[in-house]
């Protein structure tokens, strides 16, 4: 009997190596495979927010423009085995939601 978990993909580690992974979006099943390897990279990704600044435009202007934030985005990369033995790469940023299935557990 196998047990499933939904976690989000920033909460995949190294324990996961050898489980079936479903990745999911909006609840249904896009890929699925058994993981093979896990990497992660952060960076910082520009995102406009609601709110607004006086900006200088470098001509002695003040322009209204929206503010510009960064927001910090981990991506996660997988390297999934399917049924057929393809070897799979997926990436996923952190907040993606999984099912783990765990065999015999």
């Amino acid at each position: 009997m196998s047990k499933q978990t939904i976690i989000t993909a920033d909460h995949l580690n190294a324990t996961h190596l050898g489980e079936k992974i479903i990745i999911l979006d909006n609840c249904e099943i896009v890929m699925s495979g058994k993981l093979k390897e896990l990497r992660a990279t952060q960076y910082s990704m520009p995102v406009y927010s609601n709110d607004i600044e006086a900006v200088p435009d470098g001509c002695g202007n003040i322009i209204i423009a929206p503010k510009l934030n960064y927001e910090t985005v981990t991506d996660i990369i997988m390297h999934l085995s399917n049924q057929l033995n393809d070897d799979i790469k997926a990436t996923v940023h952190g907040d993606t939601e999984l099912v783990i299935e765990v065999n015999g557990k």
